[in-house]
């Protein structure tokens, strides 16, 4: 939102494009961005109002002030609430981001908690961070976090009306082949002088650009693309490539292509990966599932019963 203007007049040319046109993309469209909530104004709030039907708006929040604000800069927490019941009113379809990191994993259940009760988000993105800033002492902490967020979800029912993306049907996906990561083939990443790149990420890491077009030659280099297709554990080289075909978790372990590359120059080379973590996620969603199972097997026989 730094930049409202520019997205502003980007939309309206987009807009009268996709109707002059009649293009197909002019009724089944959406615009989407993300902020951390301390930008909005009475101008581009007016903007966004006007035209909320077409735009989702997420916002970074990773729980209380006080870890909003250490991952995200001092009042950043309370800019962001000033905002939230507007937020909240117009988009209330659009979801929260949350950022887990070797600082604020020991508040992991409370600041989910805290998104759940105080400000009556039912749906909570969340994730750890890739880099290599973890200790081996947090992978308990993480342990103890998941299973009391479980025991939560699991209290009067609450995993039919909260989602915690720390639990996913992933978990039953056992034969996976392919990375979560849409790089390549569903994102796009463009520069200010129109170099394309395959994700913002592989666009902002200097270290690890993967140009794959140019808006004024060629646009997309189709050949730059076909290393994706092929990203997969199958195609795995260097020291994950059996460790990660063996593991019982591998299909709750996300992958960062851009990530990877900026670590290692290769497509097919994992950069470094708490694997303990995601086996701990692994445990604990076993442990959720099997008893949400048993949960639903009551409630079928009971209302057969009645």
């Amino acid at each position: 939102l730094l930049e409202f203007d520019l997205i502003k007049n980007a939309f309206i040319y987009i807009e009268q494009k996709l109707e002059e046109m009649n293009h197909q993309w002019f009724k089944n469209r959406v615009y989407a961005i993300t902020t951390n909530g301390t930008m909005f104004t009475k101008e581009n709030k007016e903007f966004f109002e006007k035209y909320s039907r077409l735009w989702s708006i997420g916002i970074s929040i990773d729980g209380d002030e006080c870890s909003t604000d250490m991952n995200r800069g001092k009042g950043t927490y309370k800019k962001i609430i000033e905002h939230f019941k507007w937020w909240r009113k117009y988009f209330y379809w659009n979801s929260i981001k949350a950022t887990v990191n070797n600082k604020t994993i020991s508040k992991l259940y409370e600041n989910v908690i805290h998104l759940n009760q105080d400000l009556g988000l039912d749906t909570i993105y969340i994730n750890s961070v890739f880099e290599d800033v973890w200790k081996e002492s947090d992978n308990e902490i993480f342990r103890e976090q998941l299973y009391k967020l479980a025991d939560y979800l699991l209290t009067d029912n609450n995993y039919k009306k909260i989602h915690v993306s720390f639990f996913s049907s992933a978990y039953y996906n056992e034969n996976t082949k392919f990375a979560f990561c849409g790089c390549g083939n569903s994102m796009i990443s463009v520069d200010t002088e129109g170099v394309l790149y395959p994700c913002t990420r592989f666009h902002t890491e200097k270290s690890s650009k993967y140009p794959i077009g140019d808006i004024n030659k060629s646009f997309i280099n189709k050949d730059k693309l076909i290393p994706f297709a092929f990203c997969n554990i199958d195609n795995l080289r260097g020291e994950y490539k059996e460790k990660c075909k063996k593991c019982e978790a591998k299909s709750m372990c996300s992958w960062c292509l851009a990530y990877d590359y900026s670590q290692t120059k290769s497509l097919f080379k994992k950069g470094y990966i708490n694997c303990e973590m995601v086996k701990i996620r692994y445990e604990v969603n076993r442990y959720f599932f099997k008893k949400v199972e048993k949960l639903d097997e009551v409630e079928i026989h009971i209302k057969e019963v009645i």
